[in-house]
């Protein structure tokens, strides 16, 4: 192919790829015969009653993703101001239980702002994963041997007999 074959070809996959909706999401319901996105006699269509009208998928996705990443940084915020003893015993299990909640939580919300592409959420989703690691760092590692012990904690697991 010569030169200007190429830039035919590349004005013509650039006139099919200015056809294509921004939601790739759209792409799929699209094939299937029905419509993605209501049709421009439903955009100013008023709801009976007075009624507000329902959010559209997408701001109610946008919701769901806000509320997801914010129920993952207060299970960190909670963990973070843990007002119960964790040096040993059943103590420290429901906090490293609570820690393994927030780095889940974390995860879930970072799956859920890389699949919407929301940066700034994502990035703090991460930080909340992180924030919980560090935690759990924080407890494991002295009782492990990586750490260095205090008395707060301790290089044993279970609480000492007796007392």
């Amino acid at each position: 192919m010569s030169e200007r074959d190429w830039d035919k070809e590349m004005a013509k996959i650039d006139k099919q790829l200015a056809q294509l909706p921004d939601d790739p999401a759209a792409i799929a319901p699209a094939a299937s015969g029905r419509s993605a996105s209501p049709g421009p006699a439903a955009v100013g269509r008023a709801v009976p009653g007075g009624a507000a009208a329902p959010p559209t998928p997408r701001r109610l996705s946008r919701v769901m993703l806000w509320a997801r990443v914010l129920v993952a940084v207060a299970l960190a915020a909670l963990a973070l101001l843990w007002p119960y003893p964790a040096v040993c015993g059943s103590g420290l299990a429901n906090y490293l239980g609570v820690v393994t909640l927030v780095v889940l939580a974390g995860i879930w919300a970072a799956m859920g702002t890389w699949k919407h592409r929301a940066a700034r959420l994502h990035v703090l989703s991460l930080a909340v994963v992180l924030c919980g690691l560090v935690l759990g760092a924080w407890e494991v590692l002295p009782r492990t041997g990586v750490g260095i012990p205090t008395a707060e904690r301790p290089a044993t697991w279970g609480c000492p007999v007796g007392g």
